[in-house]
Formats: structure tokens, C-alpha cells, sequence
């Protein structure tokens, strides 16, 4: 890929076939978005959610688009879902377990939250299946200066 309008690291070393999995990345100077989020004035927040859509928007044009749904490793990967209510229930049946793991409060709040999907089937049907970045947290948009 070529640029899509924002810096992503350049992995310099990979090792994720190895017994223990690594991989190295250049260093990209910046803080977290999360650490200085506060800090931010109204006009930053939206220039940075601005470029945030001008990434996803190039990722979607230069990358092919894929026959299934949810997060995968490659084009390759067969574990994807026949549909993005697929991907959501999935995440829900993953939270679901982990609350009947942790105990912290009752997983029928779950239920309640996968009852309401019914409403949304036919929004669901039409969700096309584009390649997007995935991992655009607090923790990895950095800010710069």
C-alpha cells in the first residue's frame, strides 16, 4: 500500500512465525491519543478525527474488498463470518464468556444487547465487506506536535 494520508509504522523485523511471536516497528515520535485527549481543543479533535476518515476512506480505495466479514490476517484467512451481525454476535458470545468468567456483573445484560440486534437485520444484510484499519485506538493514534 502506498500512502493513505497518515504514518503507520514500517515493520522492520518479523517474527510472528517464531515459538515466541515479536514483531519489531520503526519509532514514530508522539503521545498516545488517550494521554493527551484532554489536553486537545474542540478544533484538534475534529482535525484529527478528519484524518482518521481520510486513512479508513484510503485503506477502503487502495485495498480489494474480501468475500467475508471480521478481522483477519490475510486475504487468505478462512476464518472469516458470512455477515457483520455474524462478527457482532461473535463478540458478544466472546463478552458473554467473559463475564460468566469474571463474575462482575450479570451476562443477561448480553442477552438484552443480542435481543436488540433482531431490529437491525436488514441494516446488517447491506454492510458491504471493506478492508478497514482495525486497530484505531486511544493507544495507537499517536500525536504529534
Amino acid at each position: 500500500m502506498e500512502d493513505i494520508g497518515t504514518r503507520i509504522p514500517k515493520i522492520i523485523v518479523d517474527g510472528t512465525e517464531n515459538e515466541v511471536p515479536y514483531v519489531i516497528l520503526n519509532f514514530i515520535p508522539g503521545k498516545d491519543l488517550g494521554d493527551v485527549y484532554t489536553s486537545l481543543t474542540k478544533d484538534q479533535k475534529q482535525e484529527i478525527v478528519k484524518g482518521l476518515v481520510r486513512a479508513q476512506k484510503s485503506v477502503e480505495e487502495q485495498l480489494p474488498s474480501h468475500c467475508g466479514y471480521g478481522y483477519l490476517s490475510s486475504y487468505e484467512d478462512q476464518s472469516y463470518k458470512k455477515g457483520w451481525k455474524e462478527v457482532i454476535l461473535s463478540h458478544l458470545e466472546r463478552s458473554r464468556k467473559r463475564i460468566r468468567e469474571n463474575k462482575v456483573f450479570d451476562s443477561e445484560l448480553v442477552d438484552r444487547v443480542e435481543n436488540e440486534l433482531k431490529r437491525f437485520d436488514e441494516y446488517f444484510a447491506h454492510i458491504e465487506p471493506l478492508p478497514f484499519l482495525e486497530d484505531t485506538s486511544t493507544k495507537n493514534v499517536l500525536i504529534h506536535e
